[in-house]
């Protein structure tokens, strides 16, 4: 009886701790949040073409989100989008704050951005690629 009561002091003291690393993270990430400008973006708009790797996608979010850029067009029938639970658990919780839009083809994608004058820089990893 006196090792059961040990390990249930044991166990309220580490929940206590825990609740209270967690209220102090949500009051440090509350206070981050009012001071950034969530509608100050850089004019930078990432296009992603049929990347199959969800963890991949959801690193680009968080990268996105880091970077403050514009929007991201996740293009193609094999990129997965936000609310696939890979990308959202990769994203950890960036997907809520990076603009985002599920396109076709990253062919229409490209069309509408020449069509609003936006420069177009095309990046890619091949035995080809300069």
């Amino acid at each position: 009886p006196k090792r059961a009561q040990v390990v249930a002091n044991s166990i309220a003291f580490l929940m206590k701790e825990h609740r209270s690393h967690k209220a102090e993270w949500l009051r440090n990430h509350d206070r981050a949040l009012k001071e950034i400008n969530p509608t100050e973006r850089n004019p930078i708009i990432l296009v992603l073409d049929n990347i199959r790797s969800a963890p991949n996608v959801g690193n680009i979010l968080r990268a996105a989100e880091a970077s403050k850029c514009s929007s991201v067009f996740l293009c193609g029938s094999i990129t997965p989008a936000p609310p696939h639970p890979k990308v959202l658990k990769t994203a950890m919780g960036a997907a809520a704050y990076v603009p985002h839009e599920v396109v076709g083809s990253t062919l229409e994608a490209i069309r509408g951005l020449k069509k609003q004058n936006v420069k177009i820089i095309g990046v890619e990893t091949t035995s080809r690629s300069i």
